[in-house]
């Protein structure tokens, strides 16, 4: 139980009435759940940056750039290892030289 604090007498003093609550409401009322908005990181709350949908595609779109660049960059080096093996690699020509005369 909480104690109660002692009454201002001068607020009263001209009969106005001093409206203290007995207890305080939103302490002792059950926990309430938290909202949707108020679970996201600060950069995702609001309509700033696109909400939670702005946000959203902001990551899917970043992970699709990067499977890309992963796959091109894995793609171009297995593509060079199959060509080496593939297509045999000559020596240069030996071209004699030409006599001025």
């Amino acid at each position: 139980m909480q104690p109660i604090p002692p009454e201002d007498l001068s607020a009263s003093a001209e009969g106005e009435e001093n409206t203290q609550p007995d207890a305080p409401a939103a302490t002792t009322s059950a926990p309430q759940a938290p909202s949707a908005e108020s679970t996201l990181p600060p950069e995702a709350q609001g309509e700033a940056h696109g909400g939670p949908l702005g946000c959203c595609l902001g990551s899917v779109v970043g992970l699709l750039l990067t499977t890309l660049l992963i796959t091109a960059v894995s793609g171009c080096y297995r593509g060079w290892r199959i060509g080496k093996k593939i297509y045999k690699e000559y020596d240069p020509p030996l071209i004699k030289e030409r006599r001025k005369t």
